[in-house]
């Protein structure tokens, strides 16, 4: 795959910050900059040292367009949302806030993925208390 110059920066700089044990990091980019595909390659880095990896969504829209670039790039992966079946057992897992949250945190029906990455897509909007419900636990185990 051909990358851009910005992308290429923000693929070294994460697996940097995850190779250091850095527990929260920010990389940004502009609307169309391809930050899916940076969190793809990032997954990848994880995944392939045996890791398991949480990618977070907040809205339907933006969990089926990763959902559907996870599986054009043949990433085998379960997606954590309402109206998707089940498929906790893989090591990539595509989550939803409210769905996690909801089965997580409020009822306990489900424990959190065991991820040693999970990336939040759109960061910006994610920052409130629920969020911080299911990002700490992630951080206190160890995960980038």
């Amino acid at each position: 795959m051909n990358f851009w110059p910005p992308q290429i920066v923000a693929i070294d700089a994460g697996r940097d910050a995850i190779r250091v044990g850095e527990r929260r990091v920010c990389i940004t980019l502009p609307t169309g900059g391809g930050k899916t595909v940076v969190m793809q390659e990032l997954a990848a880095y994880v995944l392939g040292r045996g890791g398991n990896v949480a990618i977070y969504s907040i809205r339907k829209l933006l969990t089926e367009q990763i959902t559907k670039g996870l599986s054009k790039r043949g990433f085998d992966h379960g997606v954590r949302a309402a109206e998707y079946r089940s498929e906790r057992e893989k090591a990539l897992q595509l989550c939803s806030f409210q769905t996690e949250h909801a089965r997580c945190v409020k009822s306990s029906k489900w424990t959190l993925h065991d991820a040693r990455l999970a990336l939040v897509d759109e960061s910006h909007v994610n920052k409130g208390p629920a969020a911080e419900e299911i990002i700490k636990p992630h951080v206190a185990a160890g995960a980038t």
